[in-house]
């Protein structure tokens, strides 16, 4: 019984590492390119500030490319595993919601 579950966990898993796995791939191309060498030079903020006025109104995702900005030719990568997390800790916390809100205590 023990083995199956521990099937189960990594077949619900499954989506989520191969995502993250496969973000190791990922490259910058010449957007992504102008993004890095804005955050390292002038900061997340100040990306922000500068792409917001002068780009675009995608404030989120300039501040996510500030942020990453440091790690250069690793953000994506870094990226794509940050979001895999991501995904996993909300849909847990969404199970556990869902179980909460049906009153299921006992086979959590």
């Amino acid at each position: 019984m023990k083995r199956l579950q521990w099937l189960l966990v990594f077949l619900a898993l499954a989506p989520a590492l191969l995502f993250a796995y496969t973000g190791q791939f990922s490259r910058l191309i010449s957007d992504d390119d102008c993004s890095v060498v804005l955050g390292r030079d002038r900061g997340a903020w100040g990306e922000v500030h500068y792409l917001y006025n002068n780009w675009g109104g995608r404030y989120g995702t300039y501040l996510w490319k500030g942020v990453f900005a440091q790690f250069d030719t690793l953000a994506p990568q870094i990226t794509h595993a940050i979001m895999a997390a991501l995904w996993l800790v909300g849909g847990y916390w969404l199970v556990v919601q869902g179980l909460a809100f049906l009153k299921i205590d006992d086979s959590r």
